[in-house]
């Protein structure tokens, strides 16, 4: 007796263990990243985003944010020498930030520029189009290493995406609504939502400190 006694004990703390496991795995995948994190968020060290992204990709996105273009923005290509920016921006060694002009017959529609930022899981990296006013013409995710279910989407919801359409640097807050700020987080998805509203704003106070000069070598001046 005494024996079946332990026996049955010790299958009660086996299964109050599995039981116990499988609550905390569901409670993460329930919340996801928006689930109280034990500590700080990883920061990673993000590398140069020199490694160019293949040219389909690129022609797919400039037509997302320029529909009707027919220049050759890879052609047009303009580069902004700050150093400080290597590990955000489209960085070229010895040249500096790659920016891409994009026109219609001759006439300037505006730029599309490509900008990292820190993801849950790593980077993140995404092209903004930008008129000449520095409004958001349409926003592409890139590359990212995020949970497809979860920070994923940020590649994939349309309607997250759409929310960044004709917003510029003045007429928005660049914070979450959670965070007091005007931009939706996708549900389960804080870190990932963040890191492009992060990436956009950056990218947006990189053009207004130099519009002037990429408006001038845009035209050829």
């Amino acid at each position: 007796m005494v024996f079946l006694n332990r026996r049955w004990m010790e299958l009660k703390r086996t299964i109050l263990v599995c039981i116990t496991v499988f609550l905390f795995f569901s409670a993460g995948l329930l919340f996801g990243q928006d689930a109280k994190p034990t500590g700080e968020p990883k920061v990673y060290d993000a590398k140069p985003t020199g490694a160019p992204v293949s040219e389909p990709d690129l022609d797919k996105s400039f037509k997302k944010l320029f529909p009707g273009y027919d220049n050759k923005p890879k052609d047009d290509v303009i580069y902004i020498d700050d150093r400080s920016l290597e590990k955000k921006c489209d960085y070229v060694a010895n040249k500096g930030c790659r920016v891409y002009p994009v026109k219609k017959k001759g006439e300037l529609l505006g730029f599309a520029i490509i900008w990292q930022s820190d993801g849950f899981k790593g980077p993140v990296k995404i092209i903004l189009g930008l008129t000449q006013n520095g409004e958001i013409t349409g926003l592409d995710v890139l590359s990212n290493n995020e949970t497809p279910q979860l920070g994923g989407k940020i590649a994939t919801d349309q309607e997250f995406q759409a929310q960044f359409l004709k917003r510029n640097l003045a007429n928005t807050r660049w914070m979450l609504e959670k965070d007091g700020g005007d931009i939706r987080a996708i549900t389960g998805a804080s870190y990932s939502s963040k890191a492009v509203v992060s990436g956009v704003k950056d990218t947006l106070e990189f053009y207004e400190k130099n519009k002037e000069n990429l408006k001038k070598k845009a035209s050829g001046k």
